[in-house]
């Protein structure tokens, strides 16, 4: 999250993530649009939200996760000091952010990002019509069981 501004007004329509309860807004700035889209299948991506849905968080989605990221540049226009960050396990890749108040996992960063791009989970609180982002394709299968494979 290295372009993370706490507070602030940003001129224009950005896309937006909106906790659970209301009280966290986080706007996507540069660009205001999504990079690109795609399903995710990983234990890391899965496993985190199903933890924030046990500690009340949204309920977490089936795998494939969907997964819609933008550029790293955003901005918490509402709810600043409810705000925190949790990776799933040590070692885990992934570093989340979430509203304190109520686990909404609002965005994620990993290392293959570089700086550049973030993570969203439309299945929590992204605020865009992101059914009309091109879905570029799946990655982690590996993960899945033969069955969730044959599934999709």
């Amino acid at each position: 999250f290295q372009h993370f501004k706490s507070v602030g007004s940003h001129a224009g329509m950005a896309a937006s993530v909106t906790c659970k309860c209301r009280a966290v807004v986080v706007k996507f700035l540069q660009g205001r649009q999504p990079v690109h889209r795609l399903h995710c299948c990983c234990y890391d991506c899965v496993g985190a939200l199903v933890f924030a849905a046990g500690k009340g968080g949204p309920a977490a989605p089936e795998r494939p996760l969907d997964l819609v990221y933008f550029r790293n540049d955003l901005e918490v226009a509402q709810g600043a000091d409810k705000i925190g960050f949790f990776k799933l396990k040590e070692g885990y890749p992934t570093t989340r952010m979430y509203a304190t108040c109520c686990w909404t996992v609002l965005a994620g960063d990993h290392p293959a990002y570089q700086n550049k791009r973030i993570v969203s989970y439309p299945g929590s609180g992204l605020t865009m019509d992101y059914d009309t982002i091109e879905l570029r394709g799946r990655v982690n299968d590996a993960d899945l069981t033969a069955e969730e494979r044959a599934a999709l």
